[in-house]
């Protein structure tokens, strides 16, 4: 079945006026979606072109940018992978296999193909948040070389707050993060990771406080 940028818009995954994008060979361009689901208002490194000219599909948009701008007529290019949502920065595939797969838990009865299909679709996702997690993993084990290397045994600024054990038929109030101030000096306004960390204790994070201290730490 055929994919329509219309279907992505009639389901509410994205919305007329939304900026989309694709680079090649570092040359972004930037388009934006109609209420029909249509491309125009196409930019170049920030020049507007095509005029007024509307697109119907991914395909004709991206072959037109890369053929009239960049003289590049022999391109095999994968528009629905490579097009990315500039509010989500997720590409319009992925969007579009969120839609087919929230369509298909919908439906009461699934079997063969599209049961296959979702089954597809769900291992998809879970390979794709896994990577996520193995990525965080790594980055907070590098935020936790820096300090140690920068700041040897000095206490880190914020510190993780251990939820407690809680029974499952009882209602517990989750704790806040405690948020320590950072010392007058630089190289102390970063927010300390512990060596591991598992989800359960990431969700009960506080992120206004790791958000500030990754920000001084990047600036």
């Amino acid at each position: 079945m055929p994919k329509h940028l219309s279907d992505l818009i009639h389901n509410d995954f994205i919305h007329a006026g939304d900026i989309i994008f694709f680079t090649f060979k570092k040359n972004t361009f930037y388009g934006t979606i109609t209420e029909h689901g249509f491309i125009q208002r196409t930019k170049h490194k920030q020049e507007s072109i095509f005029g007024t000219t509307c697109f119907d599909t991914l395909t004709r948009w991206t072959e037109t940018c890369l053929q009239e701008r960049l003289q590049e007529y022999n391109t095999r290019y994968s528009a629905w992978r490579r097009v990315k949502h500039h509010r989500t920065g997720m590409s319009l595939e992925n969007i579009h296999n969120k839609m087919v797969q929230k369509q298909l838990i919908s439906q009461r009865h699934i079997e063969g193909a599209r049961l296959q299909q979702l089954v597809r679709l769900q291992q998809m996702e879970t390979c794709e948040l896994k990577t996520q997690l193995e990525d965080a993993h790594q980055a907070l084990d590098k935020w936790h070389d820096w300090w140690r290397n920068h700041s040897g045994n000095t206490p880190p600024p914020v510190r993780l707050v251990s939820p407690p054990a809680q029974s499952p038929k009882e209602d517990v109030e989750e704790e806040d993060v405690e948020v320590v101030e950072a010392p007058d000096t630089p190289q102390t306004a970063v927010w300390f990771p512990p060596g591991k960390l598992d989800a359960t204790a990431v969700k009960n994070m506080d992120p206004r406080a790791i958000a500030a201290y990754v920000h001084a730490f990047f600036t």
